[in-house]
């Protein structure tokens, strides 16, 4: 039987910690969880009721974890730890087997560098037996270079790794900071999860938070069959104090989310739908909460419908559920709790609920809460706040031949946008009262994005013209 539990905890937390989890045998509700404390990171296996097997290693502040199938169906776990904003050390990933958790080998990476990050796709898949996403930067007199991978690997019965592909993108955003300036940039990265048709989608930000005060955003999508990440800029040149990517998830919904600041500090959240970066709606989010610097975390199992978003707020830990709509209220999971860090929350689901897992306090082990799926979800439909349907495309039939109309309800003044993909203005009116709004003929064929800009944020949508 799950066990939901909460404690009370009052402590200081610790700095550059972390925890990470994914679902391991569901039947006798097994999760693999990472953590770090006291200058080491952690990597065990929770029995649903406590921890059964713990592997450490030594001199490192964070670490990620996944499990891998071998040509045989046999499971291993698979261990990232590394030191964050550190220079030099290698980093390495660990393969253990399921049953008992016993060491089997080690497959280097690359040597660290200051801000490098690591995500291992959570999903199994045919294609691939590890999909493991990486984030570095560089800096330099000219600016900043940033450079994001997605490599795939196979892995061996006796849990040996080898490279089957790799994907990239990289740019450098000269004047861009100094090396002088290194140590005052953060770098986030969520991701990856699986997007529409199987396409890994990962989310970065980074930026300088001391004088010179810029940050960029990225969402970056993987097409199995190229070599080169496509990447979108979300933004360019924003306050990194107020703005930055918070949060990724995707489930069998077809769907991923991505829940990010904007440079005015509100926090958006853009549905990715088809295989492309940009996404296919922006929207802000539609109740108070999280804000920017709320710890927060999404499920990211694409085997099963609906996500959850999990977030720290005020003593509280809180979540909501999204099946193509948000439901209408937070679900309080744990409540008199001293703040975790940022990256000190991780979610998964499970066939019947969600595993929700957070560092409290100066706490060695995480804590770990069951959440029943119908407590999350249990409203009826027409409770659901919905996407936001503002703007509506006219003809409802997409792809677009000749004029493009646009619908919209709800609203009484705004400006409409129409950008191709490279993010060039190709239409654009500003509007006052509902109703329907021909905007004119597309340039082109191929794909474009509508954006009504109003009072309060800014909604989108997708076209293409044939």
């Amino acid at each position: 039987m799950k066990v939901i539990s909460a404690l009370i905890f009052l402590l200081p937390f610790l700095a550059q910690a972390n925890v990470d989890m994914v679902m391991g045998d569901a039947a006798q509700d097994e999760l693999i969880i990472s953590w770090s404390y006291n200058n080491s990171a952690f990597a065990g296996k929770h029995s649903g009721t406590e921890f059964t097997q713990i592997v450490a290693k030594p001199g490192m502040n964070t670490g990620i974890v996944t499990i891998a199938e071998d040509s045989e169906d046999e499971k291993h776990i698979l261990f990232l730890p590394y030191v964050q904003d550190e220079f030099g050390d290698n980093a390495e990933v660990i393969s253990y087997s399921y049953s008992d958790f016993a060491y089997e080998g080690t497959t280097p990476f690359y040597n660290m560098e200051t801000n490098d990050r690591f995500g291992f796709l959570k999903s199994q898949d045919d294609r691939w037996d590890v999909l493991l996403a990486y984030s570095y930067m560089a800096f330099t007199s000219s600016g900043a270079w940033l450079n994001i991978s997605q490599n795939t690997y196979s892995i061996a019965t006796n849990g040996d790794l080898s490279q089957t592909g790799e994907a990239s993108w990289d740019n450098m955003y000269y004047n861009k900071g100094s090396e002088t300036l290194s140590q005052y940039y953060p770098a986030m990265m969520m991701g990856p999860v699986v997007c529409p048709g199987g396409y890994p989608l990962v989310a970065t930000s980074f930026g300088c938070n001391s004088t010179q005060e810029w940050l960029v955003n990225h969402s970056l999508m993987f097409d199995p069959n190229s070599t080169e990440l496509l990447c979108h800029t979300t933004g360019e040149d924003w306050d990194p104090d107020l703005s930055g990517v918070m949060g990724l998830g995707s489930s069998s919904d077809t769907e991923a989310i991505l829940v990010f600041a904007d440079d005015t500090g509100n926090v958006n959240w853009s549905v990715f739908s088809a295989f492309t970066p940009v996404p296919e709606s922006t929207a802000i989010l539609p109740w108070g909460f999280p804000e920017f610097d709320d710890p927060m975390a999404f499920t990211s199992t694409f085997e099963l419908p609906g996500m959850l978003m999990v977030w720290y707020r005020d003593g509280e830990i809180r979540c909501r559920h999204w099946d193509g709509q948000w439901n209408n209220y937070d679900y309080f999971v744990a409540n008199s709790l001293h703040a975790p860090d940022i990256e000190e929350i991780a979610v998964c689901a499970d066939t019947d609920g969600y595993w929700i897992a957070w560092l409290p306090g100066t706490a060695s082990e995480p804590e770990v809460v069951f959440v029943n799926f119908n407590d999350v979800t249990g409203v009826a439909e027409d409770e659901y706040l919905t996407v936001d349907a503002i703007l509506h495309i006219s003809p409802l039939t997409n792809p677009v031949c000749g004029n493009l109309s646009v619908e919209v309800s709800g609203i009484s003044c705004g400006i409409i946008t129409v950008t191709d993909l490279c993010g060039r203005t190709v239409l654009e009116r500003e509007i006052a009262g509902e109703g329907i709004h021909s905007l004119g003929e597309l340039p082109a064929s191929g794909i474009f994005f509508v954006r009504l800009h109003y009072s309060t944020g800014e909604v989108s949508c997708r076209v293409i013209s044939m």
